[in-house]
């Protein structure tokens, strides 16, 4: 039986429903695995259900040297009772904790799986600078990394100066029938609780509410898109520090009668199934996840040309494109596919038939094993 540790930071969207995946579709006649991460009750209860054990350590948020190394300590006690032949880590915290753990514990064959830009910070920063070497280092401590994108590759490639020889590009997979289903099983008349107009056409965006994602430059576009659609609604799904001063932008433009903010929801696909077009408005963007989720939703797309963005929408065939913090391109994207009922049926069965082939648990699973028996060799 060959052990398995999975080092994760504290999870929640793409990530959890990477790691769930991977989990999922685990042989578990040939693995055995074990999971360390911060308290998740989504995750830990998801691992219950699945018979995976784990340990809960706590793991700080952001870069704290004592911290970390008390984490790391423990990891490592934990690396030593398992013996793991894999260290599989996700997340570039865990990153950080697990090449701690590995000095006072190692183990052979560690793989990191990158699904987020290392730093947001400014490239002239003088922190800039030191979090790059230090991801440089950390990085390079794994046998191989996994990139959920070309453009994180290109990234860890050009920005961070690993070695393209140790990356291998594996594409996010979603279970596109829980996403059909929530289509196929009826609505939720979300429009009728929100008390909006039996003529509402509902656009719809989903992201923590954080200066990346974009949501101020879709505010401003969904002025212009109001002002010649009046019919049209936003229904913005998460939460974030930027909640307060985006609900004062919309009531500053004018069109906070066409936003609603819907907070953290537990189950968007609810939502998404009740929309006539889907926007990410994201400055900068690792991958994409959700747009997978509402293409298998059976929405049409509209996206910025956002990193990670273009393994996934071909502009005018898989979703239309437009530039990024960009309010016009955006607007004007937005509403080509509102006035084009033709484009927007076009899009939707191009989008659900691209995830179909190409962007399923099962094959984001067998690629990442596939890592595991090259190094296990």
């Amino acid at each position: 039986m060959i052990k398995v540790v999975y080092l994760i930071r504290k999870t929640s969207g793409g990530m959890q429903t990477h790691i769930n995946g991977l989990l999922s579709e685990l042989d578990r006649s040939k693995y055995e695995p074990f999971v360390i991460s911060p308290k998740t009750p989504k995750l830990f209860s998801f691992l219950e259900e699945a018979g995976v054990a784990y340990y809960e350590i706590d793991m700080a948020d952001s870069i704290s040297p004592k911290a970390d190394f008390v984490t790391a300590r423990l990891v490592a006690k934990q690396l030593r009772k398992f013996r793991p032949q894999i260290l599989h880590i996700h997340g570039n915290k865990a990153a950080m904790v697990g090449w701690l753990a590995t000095h006072l514990w190692p183990v052979r064959r560690v793989i990191t799986t990158v699904h987020n830009f290392p730093s947001n910070l400014d490239p002239s920063s003088k922190r800039y600078a030191i979090t790059k070497q230090t991801n440089r280092i950390v990085f390079n401590g794994a046998k191989r990394l996994i990139a959920v994108s070309t453009e994180l590759k290109r990234y860890l490639e050009k920005d961070i100066g690993i070695n393209t020889r140790k990356i291998t590009v594996i594409p996010n997979g979603i279970d596109i029938g829980k996403w059909k289903a929530y289509k196929d099983t009826g609505r939720l008349d979300a429009g009728e609780s929100l008390g909006l107009p039996d003529d509402a056409i509902l656009m719809g965006a989903v992201g923590r509410l954080v200066p990346f994602k974009g949501h101020k430059v879709l505010l401003k576009s969904m002025q212009q898109v109001v002002a010649n659609h009046p019919n049209v609604y936003l229904l913005i799904m998460g939460d974030g520090p930027l909640r307060e001063k985006l609900g004062e932008q919309a009531e500053a433009l004018g069109i906070s009668r066409n936003v609603r903010f819907l907070g953290f929801v537990n189950e968007p696909g609810r939502y998404m199934a009740e929309l006539d077009l889907f926007v990410l408005p994201s400055i900068n963007e690792p991958f994409g996840i959700v747009l997978l989720e509402a293409m298998a939703t059976g929405l049409p797309i509209v996206s910025t040309r956002a990193g990670g963005v273009l393994d996934i929408v071909e502009d005018g065939v898989t979703g239309l494109l437009a530039e990024p913090g960009d309010e016009k391109s955006l607007a004007g994207a937005i509403e080509k596919v509102l006035d084009d009922k033709k484009l927007r049926k076009s899009l939707a069965q191009n989008g659900q038939k691209l995830v179909r082939d190409n962007f399923t648990i099962k094959a984001m699973a067998d690629k990442t094993f596939g890592v595991y028996e090259s190094l296990l060799g």
